[in-house]
């Protein structure tokens, strides 16, 4: 591996929570402290683009654009990126079917198809007694229940 002074790391979805802690974890390693940290986002989060842990976030559309491989492949060239850590789910379920122009890490495919969705993560642990009780109802059901929100949609 090249010195850590000069790595480039590629984060996608890098104005998100998650990626946001990864990148601050790595900064706080003894090995990737000095890295360079490039983002790519479809940057609807501000406050995770202005918190400047990236170096630079460049704007991508959402994977399921024709033109995200591209854009994704042109920052790893522009930028010289050594590789990319891929997060959130629908971005690793995009690179699992198409060719990443850098080495990445990439959780497996089917654990983002579960953990994409909370309805199908909570139903998949529903039995193991470290979620509570969820029911899952439309829009108006819920606005019909004694749970309706005074704050509005969207909602979880």
């Amino acid at each position: 591996m090249r010195d850590p002074s000069h790595l480039k790391i590629l984060v996608t979805g890098a104005s998100g929570v998650t990626s946001r802690a990864v990148v601050k974890s790595l900064k706080l390693s003894d090995y990737f402290w000095t890295a360079k940290f490039i983002g790519t986002d479809i940057c609807d989060n501000l406050y995770g683009v202005a918190e400047g842990l990236c170096d630079a976030i460049y704007r991508t559309p959402h994977t399921r654009d024709d033109k995200y491989t591209e854009i994704v492949s042109d920052v790893c060239k522009s930028e010289n990126i050594d590789f990319a850590i891929v997060i959130p789910e629908l971005e690793v379920l995009h690179w699992t079917h198409h060719k990443m122009p850098v080495p990445c890490l990439l959780p497996p495919r089917e654990f983002c198809n579960v953990a994409g969705s909370k309805v199908a993560l909570y139903r998949l642990l529903q039995n193991c007694q470290i979620v509570p009780k969820f029911e899952v109802m439309t829009r108006a059901e819920l606005a019909a229940s004694e749970y309706a929100l005074a704050t509005g949609w969207p909602c979880w």
